[in-house]
Order: C-alpha cells, then structure tokens, then sequence
C-alpha cells in the first residue's frame, strides 16, 4: 500500500506538529516514548501520527480528524484536571495534557499514554484483522488545539470548546458539591453517593458518540454522566486516605471559570 499518500496537517504555526506514519523515523520516534505496546501500536499502521508539542504551553485539549473513503472521524482528546485549581501549581498527579515538549501517539480511536504500564488493549484494535475492515484514512488532520491559558486555536470544525467547557464546568460542579457537602458534615464517602443522581440511563440523552451539538442541555447532562465516574477513579486512587483524597478536590476548585478564547491576531 502507497501509505505516502497520506496527508498529514499539524498546527505548525502554534507550535503544535503531526508526524505522519511513512516518515523515515516513525517507528523509532514511537519506540522512544511509549514504554509499553509501541511494537503493537505500531501494527495500526498507517492510521497512525505523532502529535508534538513544540510550543512553549501545555496542551489540555486537541481534536483529530481522519479523513478517507469510509468517512469523516472526529477523536476529541480532554484534559479537564490540566486545568483545574490555580493553574499555577500541578493538582492532580496524572492526566496533566501534552506539556512542552511531550509527543503522543493518536489514532482514530485511542491517544496513547506514553506511561501506561498496560497496552495489551491494543491488540483488540491493532491486532491481526482488527482493522480488517477499516480503510486507512487519506487526510489527517489537527483540527483545533486548546492551550492551558485557554487560548484556542485552528479550525476548530469539531466544536471542541463547547465540549472542554461542558467537561471542566461538570468537573468544577463534582469538587464543589463534595467539598460543600463534607463542610456540612457528611463524610467522603456519604458525599460521593451525591453523584449517582449524575449517572441515569444515557441512551435517551445523547446522539452517537456524545451530546447533540447545540443542546447545551445533553452537553452538561453527557459530561456529568462522564464526570461521575472519574471523580470514583480518584476516590479509587487514593482509596485507602480519604483525607487526601478531599484535599484534592478541595485543591482542584478553581476561583474562576476556565475562559477559553481565539488567540489575538
């Protein structure tokens, strides 16, 4: 297969690189920051890049778009701890965005965490006749970028910063209801039961693949939905001290909103 074909569009001009899967030294470049899976990953070839981020802030948003004979994928990639507390000072310990000078490896269906210690998922997605019947993608393309001090950039087709601050928004309501909650005198865990009222059945509330674009309604409901279940991920984390787990989300409300705007011309 010509795979060189391939056309591969970066946001070069903020700062922001795709590296397309046919250059010379793709599978080197992979090898070097995946710890774990990159000879697998690498079997999703050629529907595969290397995002860089060659700007001087971190990434806590971007939009990929894969075009080709069997349609139009839009993969959404979100980071609404990147931007929780101050923004000054690192809150949480993971799921920190794309810093400067950090690479990730996308595909129309995963970003890769270079420090995953467990890839063995991919050999449902990248292994033998996994993508039997999916087309390789003849565009790729970064469609917008979202830096830490909210400034967006690209296109921006995909409506990415509708559904960042839908997330960072639900994210925000999560802490501050636990933490009012826990002032009030539940404990952690009474506090945390708050938000099965956030987890109803989805399937009569959002379209395929998300919220319906424009009902801001599905927005908050899809993303509360969502952050219900990352807000356990974190109580599971640090399950065995409920303390610490309080002050990070204590630690991770912010004094104002997250404002996303257009970089200045």
């Amino acid at each position: 297969m010509d795979t060189g074909n391939a056309e591969v569009i970066g946001l070069d001009d903020a700062g922001v690189r795709l590296i397309p899967s046919w250059a010379p030294d793709f599978d080197q470049r992979v090898r070097s920051f995946v710890r774990h899976g990159a000879d697998l990953a690498l079997r999703c070839k050629p529907d595969l890049a290397i995002l860089v981020n060659e700007s001087p802030h971190a990434i806590v948003a971007y939009a990929d778009l894969f075009l080709g004979l069997d349609g139009r994928h839009t993969v959404l990639h979100r980071y609404p701890e990147a931007a929780a507390g101050d923004g000054r000072t690192q809150v949480f310990p993971r799921k920190q965005g794309v810093r400067p000078g950090e690479q990730r490896l996308v595909n129309r269906t995963f970003e890769l965490d270079p420090e995953a210690e467990d890839n063995s998922w991919l050999e449902n997605i990248c292994g033998p006749g996994a993508g039997s019947q999916m087309l390789p993608a003849r565009t790729i393309r970064l469609d917008a970028v979202i830096f830490e001090d909210g400034t967006l950039v690209g296109p921006n087709e995909s409506r990415i910063d509708e559904h960042f601050a839908a997330h960072v928004g639900a994210q925000q309501d999560g802490f501050r209801l636990i933490v009012e909650r826990v002032i009030a005198g539940d404990t952690l865990e009474d506090a945390l039961k708050v938000l099965r009222a956030w987890q109803p059945d989805m399937d009569s509330r959002r379209g395929p693949g998300g919220p319906r674009e424009g009902d801001q309604e599905s927005y908050r409901t899809f993303y509360r939905y969502l952050v219900a279940g990352e807000i356990n991920w974190w109580r599971s984390f640090y399950r065995n001290d409920p303390q610490q787990t309080y002050a990070l989300f204590k630690n991770a409300i912010r004094a104002e909103p997250f404002r996303i705007h257009r970089a200045a011309p």
